[in-house]
């Protein structure tokens, strides 16, 4: 995989490479290529969906979808080729992804290294390459402007890579260390094990990232000679598929892409056809006992299935999927629950799981008595499955199932370029084109005999059957990676025993959806939207704005109870986690309901207690009024405290186990806003947390908070008037509030170093460098957000591509509270956190000459990207929503704080920008907070250390140190 991005606001991780600005052109791209024809009416898409699309076939056999898009705010690419990890040969396993990674360090036009991801990020761009089993994937973004380059250079790629050798031996390390990151998972050492014990003959059952000991020179044939005998097999135009999205008309498009792609070579190849069957009877029927590193207790049920992908308009994997996935009462999930046996059930088909058959899995999370008495979850599942195929299938789900679909499509939300023509790339290669865009959503024939299909193979004698937890006994390890397991046959006795407890059980079919939307008259008219208060007394406070740039009946809604209750201590902390942990185990049949209806839900504890429910606006009301008298009446007993407890053990017991630079964020997180827990006290706290403190915490919350709502989209001021008068009337007669609550964060006033650290579960070492300014300008925001442009392509390059000390590394800017902050980061698996330390300060050296050269050219040209970047408009009402949501949770309304930032970027000089690197990185005069995570492959390697640099001992002791705001 490859990952290149510019800037976010979250803590990303693998970044990759790539070639240099040039104005060579090819002979391909004269005017000589002549213009395929164009097909404009073929696709069948969404009526909200504005856009136009039109496709062609190149002479060279590769077939393109052109997209109009005068609403992108980027233009993006994406190819996408059906060559994968299946087509490894068997002496170069990886092989498939590790030319995914040479394959953009250059081509004959633009030969260097790094020169891609230079040009993507000096022109707002990001890029991005996966390698799956059955195909491989290609993207790109760009500003507009830079388009038809990207387009050049992207074409190259495929037409005269060089497939630098000079960078080959690096190359083998970066997908060894993607192996090695790989390895900290559990999801993925399942997967990888789930494959392992396929049919042997299966070419998914091999080893698939490649690492240092299968990709190497081989007696018979080099490396370098396996790559590039691979590349001339698979990669092929007419095995190809191509997506361009820009606001150019499809004409121009054609115009740009033709002559650039038509010289991609057409070697006649053909796709490896897959005969060997996945699973056969000798793989089925399995028990397999899996030992997780994080403490959880899971099961799946795994049934492999046809491919039935050509079957998308009769839809029957999710007819199956949705009735298994019902949490309406007399269904397994509420019943299971109820017994205190799960907290999660779910249940997902994918038709090409194993490239040419496909797989059907049930996950259930089970709790301690669960564990214990997991035939009990088997017998009903499998009692469930007889009932799906004794009653067979019914019209009226279907009719359920297609409204819902067609209501997703009919106002069907736009996506991000980037996200959407990868999407549509890899759709080509298996989707009749005219359903590219409505294959998901097409329910058009009902087909029982399809329906019945599925639900014949779901059967005990077919099923691989997995335990996963901590404590149970295993005997294998996993080839490649530290999973430890046990397989064996399900028994005759296993399966007799979970046949006679289904006969025992008493379940029904879902009941009818009391939510699908029925109104969808659009209440607003973008271009009057205003933010403005709805009401505004002493504890309800309600704000209202219509969309800037969607039409359609969906509305944005958080609810809040803000109140500074939970963050009291750790005791109220945990008590507001478990009482929402409760909320949502007895709330999962209205989720289930809601969601199926199209709008979703969430809970959490956010300055108090945050609602937030997206979808369509109709029933939005309704469901908010369910939801607080759903808060009011959560059942708090024993029994099912202890589950919730067990949960939460295990949350904070697996935050060490998580992947290492995820853990390092989550620490920073944690030492920078107050109060600040450590995972050992907060263990140490829930033991003793009863049934009481939960009901008193509830009780205190409710009585004591004031009511928050904000909405975004089509609820109009009369609507939302009620709604807060409703739940008004819901909640407890509560005195004002003096002011909204804020969960304080930290606030350094003077300049400080300081460093944090801390051994890790994990074998990798991590190193998170981060500089907070030391007052709230918010200049100092515009500017770190420019510098960490400028500063990410270079840090990745010297650090991972030259120096390869991590496959994880980047450069981002945040806020912590009102104060900027920059960070850097990198992941290792075998250099230890001194030398990284030692080479992150070089690099600030090296980098601090070259910002003191910075042109102005160059200067003007990211500030312009990243002005571009800010005022890109929203591709759906989620996108809108969150800025707005930040700027409310931070009671900073009615300023907008993403105007502020845009005016501060737009004044911002060079100068600012040198005197802020100079101030920050090399005379340390911010306020410097270094985390270091040492991992167990180097426990005793040493400390990053420097003069200045203070180490605490711990939470409180760091908070301490600083004021607060």
């Amino acid at each position: 995989m490859h990952w290149a991005k510019v800037a976010t606001a979250l803590l990303g991780i693998m970044l990759i490479s790539a070639c240099e600005p040039t104005d060579k052109r090819r002979a391909t791209e004269s005017d000589a290529v002549s213009a395929p024809a164009l097909h404009l009416s073929a696709l069948l898409k969404s009526p909200n969906d504005k856009r136009e699309y039109a496709s062609m076939t190149l002479a060279n056999g590769l077939q393109v979808l052109l997209v109009s898009d005068p609403q992108a705010q980027q233009s993006a690419a994406a190819l996408a080729i059906d060559v994968g990890s299946a087509d490894d040969p068997d002496q170069q396993l990886g092989l498939a992804h590790y030319l995914e990674h040479m394959l953009l360090l250059g081509s004959e036009q633009f030969p260097q290294a790094d020169s891609y991801s230079r040009f993507m990020a000096a022109n707002g761009g990001l890029h991005n390459a996966v390698t799956s089993h059955d195909h491989t994937s290609y993207s790109l973004r760009v500003n507009h402007d830079a388009l038809a380059e990207a387009l050049s250079r992207f074409a190259d790629l495929f037409i005269a890579p060089t497939f630098a050798s000079q960078y080959a031996e690096k190359e083998r390390h970066a997908v060894d260390a993607e192996w090695r990151l790989r390895r900290e998972s559990d999801s993925y050492m399942m997967y990888a094990l789930d494959a392992h014990l396929l049919n042997p003959k299966h070419p998914l059952s091999r080893f698939r990232i490649g690492n240092l000991e299968t990709l190497s020179d081989k007696p018979d044939q080099s490396l370098q000679q396996a790559l590039l005998t691979f590349y001339q097999q698979h990669y092929s135009a007419e095995r190809m598929a191509l997506t361009v999205i820009s606001p150019l008309s499809l004409s121009q498009l054609r115009d740009l892409v033709a002559p650039r792609f038509s010289a991609i070579p057409e070697r006649q190849t053909v796709a490896t056809e897959l005969t060997q069957t996945a699973i056969t009877p000798a793989q089925q029927g399995l028990f397999i006992h899996y030992r997780p590193r994080i403490d959880k207790q899971m099961l799946f049920i795994d049934f492999p299935i046809s491919d039935n992908s050509r079957d998308f308009k009769a839809k029957p994997n999710r007819y199956v999927t949705y009735l298994l996935n019902s949490e309406m009462p007399g269904t397994p999930a509420p019943m299971l629950r109820q017994q205190g046996l799960i907290s999660q059930l779910s249940a997902t088909a994918e038709p090409r799981f194993y490239h040419n058959s496909g797989r059907l899995r049930i996950a259930v999370e089970l709790t301690d008595q669960g564990l214990a008495h997991y035939d009990q979850v088997i017998a009903t599942l499998v009692s469930y499955l007889q009932l799906l195929r004794q009653t067979g299938p019914q019209q009226a789900y279907a009719e359920e199932i297609k409204t819902a679909l067609q209501n997703q499509f009919r106002f069907l939300e736009r996506q991000e370029p980037f996200q959407y023509a990868t999407e549509l790339s890899a759709k080509q290669l298996h989707l009749p084109l005219q359903h590219v865009l409505d294959a998901d959503y097409n329910f058009s024939d009902f087909n029982p005999d399809a329906i019945s299909g599925v639900l014949q193979q779901l059967t005990l004698e077919r099923a691989r059957i997995w335990l996963v937890a901590p404590s149970l006994a295993v005997d294998k390890h996993l080839p490649f990676y530290s999973a430890a397991y046990r397989q064996q046959p399900i028994s005759n006795t296993q399966r007799q025993r979970w046949l006679t407890l289904a006969e025992q059980q008493q379940l029904q079919l879902p009941s009818v959806n009391q939510l699908l939307p029925e109104d969808f008259e659009i209440y607003y008219q973008p271009e009057k939207a205003q933010l403005k208060p709805v009401v505004e007394q002493a504890n309800v406070s309600v704000w209202l704005s219509a969309s800037h740039y969607m039409t359609q009946p969906r509305a944005e809604l958080a609810i809040q109870l803000n109140s500074r209750l939970p963050y009291q201590s750790a005791r109220h902390w945990l008590a507001s986690q478990l009482l929402l942990l409760l909320f949502e185990q007895q709330q999962q049949a209205l989720s289930d309901e809601a969601r199926i209806a199209g709008v979703q839900f969430s809970v959490s504890v956010v300055n108090g207690i945050l609602f937030r429910l997206s979808g369509f606006s109709d029933k939005q009301p309704l469901l908010a009024t369910r939801l607080m008298t759903a808060l009011q009446q959560v059942a708090i007993n024993d029994a099912s405290l202890l589950n919730v407890k067990q949960q939460l053990q295990q949350r904070i017991d697996n935050r060490d186990k998580a992947y290492p630079i995820n853990r390092a964020a989550q620490q920073l997180s944690s030492l920078l806003k107050v109060p600040g827990w450590s995972d050992q006290q907060l263990l140490e706290q829930l033991t003793s947390i009863d049934v009481d403190d939960v009901r008193e915490l509830q009780q205190q919350l409710l009585q004591h908070s004031q009511l928050r709502l904000l909405a975004l989209g089509n609820l109009t001021a009369p609507r939302l008037r009620q709604l807060s008068l409703t739940l008004q009337q819901q909640l407890p007669a509560a005195s004002a509030a003096a002011s909204v609550f804020q969960q304080p964060v930290l606030t350094p006033s003077r300049a400080q170093q300081v460093s944090w650290q801390q051994r890790s579960s994990g074998d990798d070492n991590v190193m998170l460098d981060a500089y907070i300014s030391l007052s709230d300008d918010i200049t100092d925001h515009a500017t770190t957000l420019l510098l960490s442009q400028l500063l990410s392509t270079p840090f990745y390059h010297q650090l991972r591509t030259e120096q390869q000390l991590g496959y994880v590394v980047g450069v981002e800017a945040s806020r912590v509270g009102r104060r900027a902050m920059l960070y850097f980061y990198l992941q290792s698996p075998q250099a230890s956190l001194a030398a990284v330390g030692q080479q992150f300060v070089e690099f600030y050296q090296q980098y601090g000459q070259r910002m003191a050269r910075l042109q102005d050219a160059e200067f003007e040209q990211y500030r312009d990207n990243l002005l571009q970047q800010l005022q890109q408009q929203p591709q759906n009402l989620g996108e809108e929503f969150e800025p707005l949501l930040d700027d409310w949770l931070s009671a900073e309304l009615p300023q907008r704080y993403q105007q502020r930032l845009i005016a501060a970027v737009q004044q911002l000089r060079k100068v600012d920008v040198q005197q802020a690197y100079q101030r920050l990185l090399l005379e340390q005069q911010g306020f410097r907070v270094l985390l270091q995570l040492r991992g167990q492959a180097q426990a005793s390697s040493p400390w990053y250390k420097a003069d200045g640099l203070t180490v605490l001992p711990n939470i409180e002791a760091f908070q301490q140190r600083l004021p607060r705001h």
